[in-house]
């Protein structure tokens, strides 16, 4: 064999035994990656803890009829399933569930086939069930329970956990049942003025339906405030005292009549355990028209509560009290406090003409001047001075520091319109 030969052979070898190896890696780095894989997937798979576990449903346990049966007379305390009905047994309170079976002989008060599905809460029942698998026998509205249907003004007392109706006084427990269209209520919402239908048996109450329930009206208004509320044409009461006044839910008409004020007649919605208001400021005054009317004179003014107002024109007042001036020049002022209380009111008034004295124009002076000057020992100025004396008899009076005081009698009539005087006065004389 050729150099040549050996040297192909040698590199042919040398290849093929490169090609193992890169074959035998790669088919490891493969399987590294599955396995990879497999065991990522694997710890993805994580079991499923107790909480997270599907519960295992037990199976109902089948009860076995005993053969030993109950009596019982309860009260229906919650809608019928499709096969059961839960009953509360009046005698010893305690909770019953029945199984219904085909068979089971179910009627109403009138031995009138029921269904299950008619039976209601608050249904008083009577029931004779196998006290083993709690399938009864019959299931009938019962005869010997009572019902008093849409009564009104019963008396519920909490503390003593009475019910009065008319002259009969019922007991109740805290397993009393009460609603109002279909949803259970707390009994201290029931008001005396619900209508109610009502069943139990012996002297208990166990069921009460409210048929009509009940809101409130509220006046708002201070404590004082005179006048009276009327509501539906059969209560009345002042209004001082119309506070959360309980009526029945529905349609009300309230009047509220105030002196001096228009009446306010609403009719309002009233719905369950809700409170209207009714706010006293929409009240507006009444408004009259006065007529002052003076006899015999025209031009008077008419003052009222000091604000003046044409004399011979109406005059529009709120309903109060008032205090009227009448005026005219040359007669007495007159005066009268009154009430407006009416649509149209008139006032006539009699002036009396004003006694007008006459006077003389009397002109003072002193020799020397600056002289106090009374006239009847009034002030009048200091002289020389000009005042306005009635007729009659009078007394001048002069005082001056340094001077005699002089006093002078002066008698003023008719016939003079105007005098004049000028006194001299005398220096004091030294003691």
């Amino acid at each position: 064999m050729s150099d040549k030969k050996k040297k192909s052979s040698a590199k042919a070898q040398s290849d093929f035994i490169r090609f193992m190896l890169l074959t035998g890696l790669g088919g490891i780095i493969i399987l590294l990656i599955t396995l990879f894989v497999v065991a990522a997937t694997m710890t993805n798979k994580k079991p499923k803890s107790k909480e997270e576990s599907p519960k295992e449903e037990k199976a109902p346990v089948e009860r076995q009829a005993t053969g030993e049966m109950e009596e019982v007379i309860g009260v229906v305390i919650k809608s019928p399933g499709n096969d059961t009905i839960q009953i509360l047994n009046v005698e010893n309170e305690k909770e019953i569930v029945l199984q219904i079976e085909n068979g089971v002989e179910m009627k109403d008060i009138y031995g009138q086939s029921m269904s299950l599905k008619e039976f209601k809460v608050g249904d008083m029942v009577e029931t004779k069930y196998d006290k083993g698998n709690m399938v009864p026998k019959y299931l009938r509205i019962s005869g010997e329970a009572w019902e008093q249907d849409r009564v009104k003004n019963v008396k519920i007392n909490l503390e003593g956990k009475t019910i009065e109706i008319g002259n009969n006084i019922y007991t109740y427990t805290n397993n009393l049942i009460s609603m109002y269209k279909g949803d259970p209520i707390s009994i201290d919402q029931i008001d005396s003025i619900d209508e109610l239908t009502l069943r139990g048996y012996k002297n208990y109450v166990w069921f009460i339906d409210v048929k009509a329930s009940h809101g409130y009206i509220n006046i708002t208004a201070s404590k004082d405030e005179e006048g009276t509320v009327e509501i539906d044409n059969g209560m009345t009461l002042p209004i001082k005292e119309a506070k959360n006044i309980a009526v029945t839910e529905g349609q009300h008409k309230v009047v509220i009549k105030k002196e001096g004020y228009e009446p306010i007649a609403k009719n309002v919605q009233v719905d369950s355990m809700q409170t209207v208001e009714i706010d006293l400021g929409e009240m507006q005054k009444k408004v009259g028209r006065l007529h002052v009317v003076a006899k015999g004179v025209s031009d008077y003014k008419v003052f009222i509560n000091n604000v003046e107002y044409p004399g011979n024109e109406a005059i529009l007042l709120e309903y109060g009290d008032y205090h009227l001036v009448v005026k005219k020049e040359g007669y007495k002022d007159w005066n009268k406090d009154f009430k407006m209380n009416e649509e149209v009111k008139r006032i006539d008034v009699e002036l009396q003409k004003e006694e007008v004295p006459q006077f003389v124009k009397v002109s003072i002076d002193t020799n020397p001047t600056g002289a106090e000057v009374y006239i009847d020992d009034s002030f009048i100025g200091i002289s020389p001075i000009d005042a306005q004396v009635p007729y009659g008899q009078h007394k001048i009076s002069l005082i001056k520091e340094g001077y005699s005081p002089l006093h002078i009698p002066v008698s003023l009539d008719e016939t003079q319109k105007q005098r004049s005087f000028l006194f001299t006065l005398q220096e004091a004389a030294n003691e």
